[in-house]
């Protein structure tokens, strides 16, 4: 199938590209710029984004309409519970109501485990520096008789015992 060419809007850089895997660190403020425009400089351009995780925040979930080039960045600041993958899916039109090739592009984001959890890798030892020493090793995990992100002291259970 043939398409006239400057007719549609599309994305570009910095936008991941189709079917892309982009890696965020849970634990980690985190980032991503999505960039549509259209060759036609008289028309704007809208970005939506109907499929995107829980907790994410930024003007680009949702629809945002804007100039041309038009561009909105996500921010997520995700948990260890958000540790996983999840399927993101985009589309541009411009205000013309031409809508890109294919209709939408998707990409996949990635939610790693950060390497030293709660902490930070130290560049002289190689080992994790804990935000207090009741973590584990890894910063990810309190010692036993703690609890909480910050891992604070249990209390005392008369009827039991203090799990995280």
């Amino acid at each position: 199938t043939c398409y006239p060419t400057g007719n549609f809007p599309y994305f570009i850089a910095p936008t991941p590209p189709n079917q892309a895997t982009v890696t965020f660190t849970a634990l980690r403020n985190n980032s991503l710029t999505i960039q549509g425009k259209s060759d036609n400089k008289t028309l704007s351009v809208t970005l939506s984004t109907p499929y995107t995780p829980a907790g994410t925040t930024s003007s680009l979930w949702g629809t945002a309409t804007g100039a041309n080039p038009s561009n909105k960045t996500l921010t997520w600041f995700p948990s260890l519970g958000d540790v996983g993958s999840y399927a993101v899916t985009i589309s541009v039109r411009d205000s013309a109501g031409n809508v890109m090739l294919g209709s939408v592009q998707g990409f996949t984001l990635e939610v790693v485990t950060p390497q030293c959890g709660y902490g930070t890798l130290n560049a002289t030892t190689g080992k994790c520096d804990c935000p207090n020493p009741n973590f584990d090793g890894t910063c990810t995990e309190c010692q036993d008789g703690f609890f909480g992100v910050n891992c604070k002291p249990c209390p005392a259970c008369n009827n039991g015992r203090c799990v995280d």
